[in-house]
């Protein structure tokens, strides 16, 4: 199967219409960082990534896949790069299917005017942050194939380090209660944000990474040579396309119709 959904431009969503500038409902989004903080992260700086899952199934396929329903990548501080909800559209063959709300990530989260965003998009975002780094993870082999457009490409230039690697084929929250006392995934509901920062303390425990002491260095060296050498990679954001006219009422539409394709996914299921 060949995907051909291209990321819909939430920009002209937000400004064509008070119909998609305020939420229809008062569902709160969980997500805490919807759109990339590039500049969070300097060159060569390791990032934690966690993802909860959606599942879907393909017709003809007796197994049931995963893709992203929420991605959360921290940097070596625990600041949030990214925390998102990402929508995929309905494609014809295509079957959506849920996980246990306690992984958390239910239809409400999926929908846009809830704050998800178009997973083409967030795949391309997450594409960039990866890019040339170490990417530290726990148990990651369904987050290192949860990619549905971008795929194992995403990969190319990373290191990928998984902690389960580190310490064994042992769950996080056991992890984090034994090296870190910290107590995660309380009652059995998961956060991708809070899972990433306890396999970022895990990571750093043994190895550590002094994000000041390269600040400085590469401080020094940018000083040192003027114009040639950059603080931060802040990443190059995804060009917008022009939001006129059209390009506004198809948006509306576009947006209107996944929302009302999972809602429509989900009743049937009830």
């Amino acid at each position: 199967m060949s995907p051909s959904f291209k990321p819909t431009n939430r920009a002209a969503f937000h400004s064509s219409s008070p119909y998609y500038a305020a939420p229809r409902s008062t569902y709160k989004c969980r997500a805490t960082q919807r759109t990339p903080r590039f500049y969070l992260l300097i060159n060569g700086e390791p990032c934690y990534l966690d993802i909860e899952f959606q599942k879907y199934k393909i017709a003809g396929e007796a197994k049931e896949r995963q893709r992203i329903g929420r991605i959360a990548i921290l940097n070596s501080k625990g600041e949030v790069v990214l925390d998102v909800y990402a929508f995929y559209p309905r494609e014809q063959g295509v079957e959506k299917r849920w996980q246990p709300a306690c992984f958390g990530v239910v239809t409400q989260d999926l929908l846009y005017r809830n704050g998800a965003v178009a997973a083409a998009e967030v795949e391309a975002w997450v594409a960039q942050i990866v890019k040339g780094r170490t990417v530290v993870v726990h148990g990651g082999k369904h987050d290192m194939s949860a990619f549905y457009y971008e795929k194992e490409a995403i990969w190319a230039t990373s290191t990928v380090v998984d902690t389960q690697s580190l310490y064994g084929q042992v769950a996080l929250p056991t992890l984090a209660d034994a090296y870190l006392g910290m107590s995660i995934q309380a009652g059995g509901f998961h956060s991708p944000v809070e899972d990433a920062d306890a396999t970022r303390e895990l990571h750093l425990r043994l190895h550590p990474y002094d994000r000041d002491a390269e600040v400085a260095r590469i401080e020094a060296e940018r000083a040192a040579t003027p114009g040639q050498m950059q603080t931060v990679d802040k990443g190059q954001a995804p060009r917008k396309r022009n939001a006129n006219g059209s390009s506004k009422r198809r948006n509306r539409k576009k947006g209107a119709a996944e929302d009302k394709g999972t809602q429509g996914a989900a009743a049937g299921k009830s």
